[in-house]
This record gives structure tokens, C-alpha cells and sequence, in this order.
């Protein structure tokens, strides 16, 4: 495992890695016992829920963690077998993470119109 970064940029990404990893394993567990162990889970009980701002912030949120989490692992790893390309997997990794948000976002949106 490496050491925690010197510069700025880095280590406020090592950072978020970890603080985003630590905020999935609790998030993941609320979605997955709301989930699997709250009633029956059907179409309409999902779109029940997705009605309350509470769990509609609740999920963005949760996909935001995991865009981030995901791509940024990712990233970390194309970038240690090929640190000279480093700007151009910055920048593709930021806009898979913003598309992917907006992507689920809108889909978590439908939901609350069934």
C-alpha cells in the first residue's frame, strides 16, 4: 500500500477514497436492510419511497459516493501502470463520474412519476 500523498490534489483524493469507502459500507447496509428486510419489494414500494425527499437525497447521495468511490479506484489504478497520461485519465474520470450521476439521477426521477 503507498504512503499518504504529499501533494494537495492527491491527497484530498486518497482522503475522499477512504471517506467515501467508509460512508458505502453504512450506506449500503441502510439500503440494503430497507431494502431486502422492511416488507415486500415491489415497483410501487420503491416508488413510495423514491416520493420522500428524504430517501430520493438518500440514494443520490449513495450514487454519488459510489460514481466517485468506483471511478476514482479506477483511476487509481490506471494511473500507477500509466502515470505519464495522467491530466487525460483526470479529466475522463471526472466526466464518467459527473455522467454517471446525472445518469442515475435521472433515473431515480422516473420513479417518482410511477
Amino acid at each position: 500500500m503507498k504512503a499518504v500523498p504529499a501533494d494537495g490534489q492527491a491527497l484530498w483524493l486518497w482522503l475522499f477514497q477512504r471517506v467515501t469507502g467508509a460512508l458505502l459500507v453504512i450506506g449500503i447496509g441502510v439500503h440494503f436492510h430497507v431494502g431486502h428486510y422492511t416488507g415486500l419489494l415491489t415497483s410501487e414500494s420503491v416508488a413510495e419511497r423514491l416520493r420522500q425527499a428524504a430517501w430520493l437525497g438518500f440514494d443520490l447521495v449513495l450514487v454519488a459516493l459510489l460514481a466517485f468511490h468506483g471511478i476514482n479506484g479506477l483511476r487509481n489504478i490506471v494511473r500507477d501502470y500509466n502515470p505519464r497520461g495522467s491530466r487525460i485519465i483526470d479529466i475522463v474520470a471526472a466526466a464518467l463520474i459527473i455522467a454517471m450521476v446525472l445518469y442515475c439521477a435521472r433515473d431515480l426521477s422516473a420513479f417518482r412519476s410511477l
